[in-house]
C-alpha cells in the first residue's frame, strides 16, 4: 500500500488531526436539532448519488468528537429515507469507523427503514 494511500485511510477513521479539533468541537456544541437534520438530508442525497466518500468525509467529523445522541439520532432519521441499497453502503462504511455515533445513525437509520 502506497503511503498517501495509507494517509488516506487514516483520514477516514481521523478526519482531523489536532489542530483542527477545536472548530470541530464548536461546531457540534453549537449545532441545534434542526441543523442535524439539514445535515442527514445533504449525507441522504449524497448517498443517493452514491457519493460516498463525500458523505464520510461530511459525517467523520461529528463521529470523531462526542455528539449528543438526540443529534446523530435526527441525522440517521434523514438517512433512513434514502434508497435502501445505497443507503445500505453508506452504513457499511459508517459501521467500519467504529465510532461510538456511528452506531447510533445505523440504529437510527434502521429504524426509518
Amino acid at each position: 500500500m502506497a503511503d498517501d494511500e495509507v494517509g488516506n485511510s487514516s483520514y477516514h477513521v481521523l478526519c482531523y488531526d489536532e489542530f483542527e479539533a477545536q472548530p470541530i468541537r464548536q461546531q457540534v456544541n453549537r449545532m441545534k436539532i434542526q441543523d442535524a437534520r439539514e445535515l442527514g438530508d445533504q449525507l441522504a442525497d449524497l448517498v443517493s448519488f452514491q457519493r460516498y466518500e463525500e458523505a464520510c468525509d461530511l459525517l467523520s467529523p461529528l463521529l470523531a468528537e462526542r455528539t449528543p445522541f438526540r443529534l446523530l439520532d435526527a441525522i440517521g432519521g434523514r438517512l433512513g429515507i434514502g434508497l435502501l441499497d445505497a443507503v445500505n453502503v453508506f452504513l457499511d462504511q459508517v459501521a467500519a469507523q467504529r465510532a461510538m455515533g456511528g452506531w447510533v445513525i445505523i440504529a437510527s437509520t434502521q429504524r426509518q427503514q
